[in-house]
């Protein structure tokens, strides 16, 4: 028999020896067992919220002062009682009288504001927040609504505005000093201005499809985009809410109002900003409005959304 013959025998063994040796060596420990809890706990499904408190408040603010003459109009809508209470602000173009969602059927029949015309809110942030216990502001961006003064399309005035809106709810009685802001679009713009405002206040801000940039908003590597420039795009649409009547016509400011409305530079606004230029320049008014620039000014929690 020749003597290479044993070989492939060898091999054999070989490979079976290896796991019966792993079978034969000492077992390895048992892990620990994992800590037992005193209680059992409670299924995410189970978790019931607080029940909402259903009282409201209403009430009217009219004399927010940023310090250069124009007046912040704000609408409060709180929980009945004397709190203290968190505060979110959404500081808008969009909540004059006449836009918007009707409180009058959240809050009491034929509630009225100041100027006499129905309250035109967003009831869906009165549902979630103030039937929680927050008092919530829904405030007109200067050069809108009830709000005197030249609209500045989210430039660094919007940004002071802020810092005084912050202040003064942060100071009312029934303010428990800490201060919130949540919107979308616009108001989501001046939410992110709000972390940028400095206001020791101020402890979170939401900012819903917000643009950051007003030129990257209205350009793509310096290319206009159609549908923002034609006719003045979104520049247009928010110039028409300062220009358009922004408060009761039989108040006796009424005149005054659009009298200063027409000093303000809407043209500007609409077509050297807005449509007209298809230049796609970047200059110091399209600066003035990049937030991306200042975010190292940010102190606050940023939910985007």
């Amino acid at each position: 028999m020749s003597p290479l013959r044993p070989l492939p025998l060898l091999v054999v063994l070989l490979f079976v020896a290896v796991p019966i040796s792993g079978c034969l060596s000492d077992a390895p420990a048992p892990r620990s067992p994992a800590p037992v809890l005193d209680e059992d706990p409670v299924p995410v499904l189970d978790y019931v919220p607080e029940a909402p408190d259903l009282s409201l408040r209403l009430v009217q603010e009219s004399t927010i002062l940023p310090g250069d003459g124009v007046t912040i109009h704000g609408r409060t809508v709180r929980p009945a009682g004397e709190g203290p209470y968190p505060v979110i602000i959404q500081f808008t173009p969009y909540t004059a009288p006449g836009r918007n969602a009707d409180l009058n059927n959240i809050i009491e029949p034929n509630v009225h504001d100041t100027t006499g015309a129905p309250l035109d809110l967003d009831g869906s942030y009165v549902k979630q927040f103030v039937r929680r216990g927050y008092a919530f502001v829904f405030a007109d961006v200067r050069g809108t609504g009830d709000s005197s003064g030249c609209l500045d399309l989210r430039g660094s005035k919007d940004i002071a505005d802020q810092y005084h809106l912050i202040e003064h709810y942060a100071t009312q009685s029934w303010s428990n000093g800490k201060v919130g802001f949540i919107g979308a679009s616009y108001p989501g713009s001046t939410s992110h201005m709000a972390a940028l405002a400095g206001n020791p206040h101020l402890a979170a801000v939401v900012p819903v499809v917000a643009s950051t940039s007003f030129y990257h908003y209205h350009h793509n590597d310096g290319v206009p985009y159609n549908g923002n420039h034609a006719l003045g795009g979104t520049n247009s649409a928010y110039t028409a809410f300062a220009t358009a009547p922004t408060v009761n016509p039989q108040e006796p400011n009424y005149i005054a109002r659009h009298i200063e409305e027409a000093e303000c530079p809407h043209f500007e606004n609409m077509v050297e900003h807005g449509g007209m230029d298809q230049t796609g320049a970047y200059y110091d008014w399209w600066q003035d409005r990049n937030l991306r620039t200042l975010v190292d000014r940010v102190e606050v929690p940023v939910l985007m959304a």
